[in-house]
């Protein structure tokens, strides 16, 4: 379970591609990268020399890249505050002892330039995933809360780490609740749960959810493995990656209204 949610935590996120009807193929974007900042720059991570997961911000042609975090602990699933004046992170660093069997990740916000770093979550828990409202005043992210071990699921938090609460909560069939991203009017948040694990990607679907926790509705089959979506624009459209059966992972977009069947 430990190796899965790390695995999930630092996938790659999905870049806006919007056109087309509902479930319409479009290339894959760039992995493991987030939408631009308000000069063009995004922000990625990958690997160091020593193997350990880190932050970078480049340009959109991948040029000027600079490195944001660095030592021996992970750092990844950074998205920008709309605007391009902060960044909001997943990472280990606060994680008291590395070495035992509990996973520690903790969300954090920075400056563009990796500088002004402010730690947001309590390190208590798995906390990853996070993603900024549309206004810059609240955190939407996915955590066990420690006491909820190995069982991920929405919270939503102000901008400054106070007022957690949690938006769903796992039915005992389903594993984990991930990758929250608010609607373009803030008012809903399409998440990934999975409910099984199968092979590197697990069982899931995209559900949104009002930000109280009311009005959860399924949007995709369980079986298209669907996962890591986010909202056009307008936020008329999704567009996120999916497993269908015997094909290869791939980028998709669909209405963000019409349910699954």
């Amino acid at each position: 379970m430990r190796r899965i949610i790390m695995a999930l935590m630092l996938a790659s996120l999905v870049a806006f591609a919007v056109a087309g009807a509902a479930w319409v193929l479009v290339a894959p974007p760039p992995a493991k990268a987030a939408f631009p900042g308000h000069n063009g720059r995004i922000v990625f991570w990958r690997e160091d020399s020593n193997g350990v997961a880190q932050i970078w911000v480049a340009d959109k042609d991948l040029s000027n890249q600079e490195q944001l975090t660095s030592k021996s602990a992970e750092s990844g699933w950074a998205a920008w505050k709309r605007g391009g004046a902060k960044l909001v992170f997943a990472s280990t660093r606060a994680d008291p002892d590395p070495t035992d069997a509990r996973t520690i990740v903790d969300i954090f916000k920075m400056n563009p330039d990796g500088t002004g770093v402010v730690k947001l979550t309590d390190s208590k828990a798995l906390n990853a995933d996070p993603g900024w409202s549309p206004d810059g005043r609240k955190i939407a992210f996915d955590s066990d809360r420690a006491d909820r071990p190995g069982r991920g699921e929405i919270h939503v938090m102000d901008a400054d780490g106070t007022n957690v609460r949690r938006v769903t909560t796992l039915p005992a069939y389903a594993m984990l609740d991930l990758a929250p991203r608010f609607s373009p009017d803030g008012r809903r948040i399409v998440f990934t749960r999975y409910v099984a694990e199968h092979g590197s990607h697990g069982i899931s679907a995209l559900f949104t959810v009002r930000v109280d926790g009311g009005g959860l509705k399924r949007l995709t089959p369980w079986s298209n493995g669907a996962a890591n979506a986010n909202w056009s624009p307008n936020g008329k459209k999704l567009v996120f990656e999916a497993y269908p059966p015997m094909r290869a992972t791939a980028i998709f977009t669909r209405s963000a209204q019409t349910a699954s069947t």
